[in-house]
């Protein structure tokens, strides 16, 4: 009995370190139940791991209004840098994200595409 205490004792005081697939996951419910302000948070601490998931999904927030202001330049920049981090191989994936910045680009000014590469400076980790 001492011995089941003690392990689980020890396994208590290690501290659990989530990474951004949890983090993702826990983004991804947050999401599905409708809160959208939860999910931007685990979404963000998520692609601030790299994860291309979550930058992809921060951009289509940033689209929908979802949980963070509207912004179109922060969501082109989101798609930007989910673009560095989806395999090489994933065609379609590279697609999709092409695809959504071509459709906000229309809504973008001049402006807000120069300012694109300030704010992916300012997003990455």
């Amino acid at each position: 009995m001492r011995m089941i205490l003690a392990v689980l004792l020890l396994l208590l005081s290690i501290p659990v370190l989530a990474g951004p697939v949890e983090d993702l996951a826990v983004g991804a419910e947050a999401y599905a139940r409708g809160d959208f302000a939860e999910a931007a948070k685990w979404f963000r601490k998520s692609a601030d791991q790299g994860n291309a998931t979550a930058q992809d999904s921060l951009g289509v927030m940033h689209v929908n209004g979802e949980g963070v202001p509207q912004d179109y330049v922060r969501a082109y920049a989101w798609f930007n840098i989910a673009e560095t981090n989806v395999p090489a191989a994933d065609e379609g994936w590279h697609a999709r994200l092409n695809r959504f910045r071509n459709e906000i680009a229309g809504h973008m000014s001049p402006a807000d595409m120069a300012a694109v590469s300030e704010v992916m400076r300012e997003l990455r980790p």
